[in-house]
């Protein structure tokens, strides 16, 4: 039995997200991975209340009721838990605000500018300013069809080039061997291929960072030779 657990505080529900669990889902347990499924969303009440009555979760539990567990027993681990709860509910009353971190900001800015000097054919958007949390840098190559790009994802040590539509088994119909260290994987409704980087730290200069940054780049180069052998299994 599998539960598929969606947990938010104040941050908006992305496109379809609770379809996209179910689908996930239903081709898990179409591969055997488990016999039966749930899926379900956890967030604070007043979250809760804004999902259309059609939301495909199954199940909802709201922090609230995570919170009053925790006053059944009177020890120390539930206090604090009760008090960590609380405060979730409290953040999800007041709204997501990002908080600029300007040493990360400054590194998307860098990683940009790179790409401008020095690979041309990679287009990215000029950044805008970043949170603690920005982990990924998105961008693509100037032929990539519409649903391909890049994903640098630091906090993942990984390139990843995904394909929006395809499935995994289109994209090893297609190529059905790669190098030991290339995999194909899927991300909900997008086939990737994926390839390790080493990490590259956000709290730090860019220009601090050239041994990471030449296999990142050399990383990219050696996916863009997949952009269009899998453009027609996208379009």
């Amino acid at each position: 039995m599998a539960i598929l657990i969606e947990n938010k505080v104040a941050a908006a529900e992305q496109d379809r997200q609770d379809e996209r669990y179910h689908l996930r889902a239903v081709r898990s347990q179409n591969e055997g991975k488990f016999d039966a499924f749930v899926t379900c969303i956890c967030a604070p009440q007043r979250y809760l209340e804004t999902l259309p009555a059609a939301s495909l979760y199954q199940t909802r539990i709201a922090y609230e009721q995570i919170r009053d567990w925790f006053t059944h027993e009177d020890e120390p681990r539930c206090h604090w838990r009760f008090r960590i709860m609380d405060e979730a509910i409290e953040q999800g009353r007041r709204g997501y605000k990002m908080v600029v971190n300007q040493t990360v900001s400054d590194f998307h800015l860098e990683f940009w500018h790179y790409l401008q000097r020095h690979h041309p054919q990679l287009v990215m958007r000029r950044p805008t300013p970043k949170g603690n949390k920005s982990n990924w840098i998105l961008f693509k190559s100037v032929d990539s069809p519409r649903g391909v790009g890049f994903h640098v994802k630091l906090d993942q040590q990984c390139v990843e080039l995904g394909f929006q539509g395809p499935s995994v088994s289109d994209i090893l119909a297609i190529q059905p061997t790669w190098p030991d260290d290339v995999r194909v994987i899927q991300k909900g409704k997008t086939a990737a291929v994926m390839v390790r980087i080493p990490f590259l730290d956000r709290m730090k200069r860019l220009e601090q960072q050239h041994e990471q940054l030449r296999i990142t780049i050399q990383a990219v180069t050696r996916l863009l030779r997949y952009v269009q052998l899998f453009s027609n299994v996208s379009s």
